[in-house]
């Protein structure tokens, strides 16, 4: 056994656990009665199986009983499992990668983000465990390597500079106005330094601008 307990079998677990209970038993039952659904599950048609999932009522019927016994939304593909098959299949990945901490999934017009769903039984382990995946869709996003970003300093008095600058300021003019300026704490100023920080910043903002499409 995997020392590793996984998201989907938590889900395993819970559910079995709350079979224990008389009253979802019955509730189950129930639910397998409405539907014509056999007791045994070698018995039950994949076809038959897709016209219940599809079937409304199931569906509302399936939704009262998480409600009833605070089941999220991660549970919907165990407990339909359970309801048609009275198993559960824990190496169901396709059931897990659905549900959970899947950034592939996506609203309609959100294409600059990625969107990781957080269940009351997701740990920090669990987004740990997925990071690999969560970083490879994260990247895409803007189709090119992200680096680290680190804090620019002095990003105020350097942006001043070069706007003072573009106003045909001259070095030494730019130089003195920043060093009378109290908020720019700093070290003072020669008129020779502006260029080169000018240099910089223009450097620096490169990095933001995404490449050209080809």
């Amino acid at each position: 056994m995997s020392k590793t307990f996984t998201f989907s079998e938590r889900i395993r677990q819970d559910i079995l656990l709350l079979s224990i209970n008389e009253d979802f038993s019955a509730s189950v039952d129930e639910i397998r009665s409405e539907f014509n659904i056999p007791e045994s599950n070698s018995e039950v048609d994949y076809d038959d199986t897709l016209l219940i999932h599809s079937n409304k009522e199931f569906t509302e019927e399936l939704g009262q009983l998480m409600k009833k016994y605070c089941l999220p939304e991660s549970h919907e593909f165990a407990l339909t499992d359970y309801i048609l098959y009275d198993n559960i299949d824990v190496n169901n990945n396709y059931a897990e990668n659905f549900w959970h901490l899947n950034p592939n999934i996506k609203t309609a017009g959100e294409d600059n983000c990625i969107l990781l769903k957080i269940y009351p039984n997701t740990t920090l382990k669990d987004i740990q465990r997925n990071w690999a995946i969560i970083k490879k869709a994260k990247d895409q996003i803007l189709k090119q390597p992200l680096e680290r970003k680190k804090r620019c300093e002095n990003l105020e008095r350097d942006i001043l500079i070069h706007k003072l600058r573009n106003k045909g300021k001259k070095m030494k003019d730019i130089a003195k106005i920043i060093n009378d300026d109290k908020k720019f704490n700093t070290q003072l100023l020669t008129y020779e330094e502006i260029p080169k920080i000018i240099a910089r910043l223009k450097e620096k903002a490169k990095t933001i601008i995404p490449p050209k499409e080809t």
